[in-house]
């Protein structure tokens, strides 16, 4: 059962409803952009926007059926490698469609080619360092591949990342992630079909994405209409209103006019200034009011005037009272004869005694004595006369007789005195207070009247107050009726105010009832107009609610479907595919003739959306029980297991793939690699293990390498060697000659070290190939340990003297290269030497 079937048999799919014509399309291969749109004008029912906007969301950009990801079938050529370590590959180095062997010892620079291939096909966790000898820190890598049936440039720099090309990588890192950490089921399996779980899961991102931005716009577009009607009709927003009732709603001519004369009525009332008037006159009330609170005083709403016959009359006899206590004092005073009876009845020598007599009084008892019986108290002479001292104890004695009652007197002319400067006080202010009472004698039917005149009550209070002043007598009936006659007009006046006050403060209540009435019968009238002519807007409104709702709805139903696709995919993944992959793995274990433990498990874990195999040993992992050899070996098969089980087609690269393993596994992993070669993939194989590279290498005779060499400051390519071939010697010679040619047109000042070194170190290289090649005939080389006994016949011939003079030019040329380490450090090179050793080489061990 392939994933198609599956997924049709599921209960999922047969309860997806709405979403069915997505999924079928799917399944089917029939599937277009177009579905998603008919589907969502089809759900949400879009008439106010008919279209769905294409511009912000293309479901195109998520079509994973219609955009496959881009994969390579093999790399033609290496274009170059610039700055990339010590490489600078400048000439395009062609590729075997097959095998590809890079052979190398550990520092050669086989990790630089290695490195470079990995950040052009997209695998950005590798680290590309440039060359330390320069200060260009742009690194360049480009090559030709075969791309989806045809030929593509693909270049990548430091200063970019290029995307993942997807092509297979196994080196030490990536076995250690296999060992270390839990794997995501990364199947891809054409025969199951498993990718159809994640075509329908981004056809549903896609879709997702587009109810979430048709969301959006519809929440703006609510919006903007929830604004205007929240300032037209903003009782919508309140109210209990149904787009079916909207759509019933009319208003017809008939309340039309009504509204009309309701709000004719309601302007009018609205027009009435009563509250105005009332303020007015309370005003008045208020004034008249303070003006009859100062002659007299309400209680109960009853008027009792303060100035009275009676009170008027008892003014009278304050006056006389005072002055009959004034006349006996100064009477007794002026019989002792001590005093000038003229001196008597003035009032000004009274109170200087008075206040004398005060004075002395206050003072201390010694101090008393002394002014009483010694000291004047005015002139501070000696009392020398018994007449003086006579005067000041009479005064004292009619002091305690008299003063009290005649101070009591005094006190109470004094505060009547005080209130009628009040009173006066008062009448000197209605020459402002008048005009704003008249003001409202036309609302109490006085047009045209005037406050009675209030100079003649003024007089009155003028002439009471000179008489408490001079203590004379009033002329109490005269007063009183003045007084009466302006307190009764006040009065009258303050409660015709009053009365009217109280009748427009009536009409008031009676007329804000009237609008209220009016407001009541108008409102409803108003709404119904108001709802008829934004109708089309409110349904806009609530139209888009609906969609709001829908959206939301169909939104969670799509979370949940999403969600159970997921575990549809991780089951079929674990019921399907899990049987075959672990079958798989087990079968490169046994080819690796590897037995786990009994405890050993393989399971899946799915942790959110991601689906993981996970490898125990009981409760550990891996990496805590396998050996360093094992860990080798599990890696290995997982990734051979993957590949078979995805039926990979394309690139693999392989760097040092055997560390850690004995030559029976290093056998089955390079036949496990020529497996692939013969299913027709490109395979790079990056690796400095001699064994390995003989058992890869079938034929040395025809089979080529691209042999990696560390020459001082650069890395060199030998591209497409043979292992066993005496042309690779010609080569190397035609090198080392091309070399010394090139410095002979050259000053000697500008050859620089390093260049003498590289050329030393091709010498020795090529005396190395040379005692393999010619001395020892071939019959054992650095390539292949195995010796072809064949071929010992033909070592008879050997020279003891060839082989002193070899053994020398060979120590010469080493120590002077930089291809092996010096204990004593190498000894400086020089051109004449080295032309030298050079004629030796050529004319003793010619190819």
């Amino acid at each position: 059962m392939n994933a198609i079937e599956f997924l049709k048999s599921s209960t999922l799919y047969r309860s997806s409803s709405w979403l069915k014509p997505v999924i079928s399309g799917v399944l089917d291969d029939s599937f277009t952009s177009q579905i998603i749109d008919e589907l969502l004008i089809k759900l949400f029912n879009l008439e106010i926007s008919s279209t769905i906007e294409k511009a912000e969301v293309d479901p195109a950009d998520h079509d994973p059926v219609q955009n496959p990801k881009r994969h390579i079938h093999r790399i033609a050529t290496i274009e170059k490698i610039e700055n990339v370590g010590l490489l600078n590959l400048s000439e395009k180095m062609t590729l075997n469609p097959g095998l590809n062997v890079f052979y190398g010892k550990n520092g050669a620079g086989k990790s630089t080619i290695y490195t470079g291939l990995c950040k052009v096909l997209g695998k950005d966790s590798k680290q590309v360092i440039p060359s330390i000898y320069g200060s260009n820190n742009n690194s360049v890598v480009e090559i030709t591949c075969i791309c989806n049936g045809s030929e593509q440039n693909i270049i990548w720099t430091s200063k970019e990342s290029n995307p993942d090309t997807g092509i297979m990588l196994f080196d030490n890192q990536i076995s250690n992630v296999i060992v270390e950490q839990d794997q995501i089921n990364e199947f891809d399996l054409a025969h199951l079909k498993s990718e159809y779980f994640v075509y329908i899961r981004e056809v549903l991102e896609t879709l997702e994405e587009k109810m979430l931005f048709l969301l959006g716009r519809r929440k703006e577009d609510a919006q903007q209409i929830k604004e205007f009607l929240s300032e037209k009709v903003p009782f919508i927003l309140t109210g209990n209103f149904t787009k079916e009732k909207v759509h019933q709603h009319v208003f017809n001519d008939g309340q039309s006019k009504e509204l009309e004369h309701l709000q004719r009525s309601l302007d009018l009332l609205n027009r009435e200034e009563l509250t105005e008037s009332i303020r007015n006159i309370d005003n008045a009330v208020i004034e008249t009011g303070k003006i009859l609170g100062t002659f007299g005083s309400f209680h109960d709403e009853e008027y009792t005037l303060s100035y009275t016959v009676e009170s008027l009359t008892r003014v009278n006899k304050l006056i006389s009272d005072y002055n009959l206590a004034k006349l006996a004092l100064d009477g007794q005073t002026a019989h002792s004869g001590i005093v000038p009876e003229s001196w008597i009845s003035n009032t000004t020598w009274s109170n200087f005694i008075s206040t004398s007599i005060e004075f002395v009084n206050s003072l201390e008892a010694n101090e008393q004595r002394k002014f009483n019986e010694e000291t004047c108290v005015y002139c501070h002479q000696p009392l020398e006369s018994d007449l003086s001292k006579k005067l000041i104890s009479l005064y004292r004695e009619l002091q305690v007789e008299h003063s009290s009652k005649l101070r009591g007197l005094e006190d109470k002319i004094k505060a009547a005195i005080s209130r009628l400067n009040n009173v006066l006080v008062l009448l000197d202010s209605l020459i402002s207070t008048e005009p704003r009472i008249e003001a409202e004698f036309d609302k109490i039917n006085k047009i045209g009247q005037k406050c009675i005149d209030s100079n003649d009550v003024k007089k009155s209070f003028e002439e009471i107050h000179e008489v408490l002043v001079s203590k004379g007598t009033l002329n109490v009936e005269s007063i009183y009726e003045t007084i009466k006659q302006f307190c009764e007009f006040y009065l009258e006046l303050h409660i015709q105010l009053k009365t009217k006050s109280v009748e427009l403060k009536s009409s008031l209540d009676q007329k804000k009832q009237k609008i209220l009435e009016l407001q009541k019968q108008i409102e409803p009238l108003v709404i119904g107009r108001d709802l008829m002519l934004y109708k089309h807007k409110v349904i806009e409104f609530f139209e888009l609610n609906e969609i709001i709702s829908v959206i939301d709805k169909r939104k969670s139903e799509l979370s949940r479907f999403k969600r159970s696709l997921a575990q549809q995919k991780t089951k079929f993944m674990n019921e399907e595919i899990m049987k075959q992959f672990e079958n798989l793995l087990k079968k490169e274990y046994e080819n690796l003739e590897f037995s786990p433990p009994d405890v050993w498990r393989l399971k899946t874990s799915t942790r959110g959306d991601v689906n993981k195999r996970v490898y125990s040993l009981n409760d550990k992992k891996l990496s805590q029980i396998f050996s360093e050899g094992e860990r080798k070996i599990h890696s290995l098969a997982d990734f051979f297991a993957q590949s078979e089980l995805n039926n990979y087609q394309g690139v693999y690269i392989f760097d040092d793939p055997v560390n850690s393993l004995d030559e029976d596994k290093m056998q089955y992993v390079s036949k496990r690699i020529m497996k692939l070669v013969d299913q027709g993939n490109q395979v790079f194989v990056f690796t400095h293990n001699l064994v390995f590279l003989n058992m890869l290498v079938s034929d040395p005779g025809k089979d080529k390498i691209n042999k990696v060499t560390r020459l001082s400051s650069q890395v060199h390519i030998e591209a497409n060697k043979a292992i066993d071939n005496i042309g690779a010697m010609k080569e190397r010679h035609r090198e080392i000659n091309k070399r010394i040619q090139s410095f002979k047109q050259r000053s000697i000042l500008d050859i620089t070290e390093y260049e003498l070194r590289n050329v030393y170190d091709l010498m020795s290289g090529y005396l190395e190939d040379y005692v393999e090649q010619k001395l020892l005939s071939g019959i054992i080389s650095r390539y292949r340990p195995n010796i072809r006994m064949n071929s010992v016949d033909s070592l008879k011939g050997i020279e003891s003297e060839l082989i002193d003079e070899l053994c020398e030019l060979y120590e010469q040329t080493s120590r002077k290269g930089s291809r092996h380490s010096q204990p004593i450090g190498a000894p400086k090179p020089l051109y004449e030497e080295l032309l030298s050793h050079f004629e030796l080489l050529d004319l003793k061990f010619k190819y």
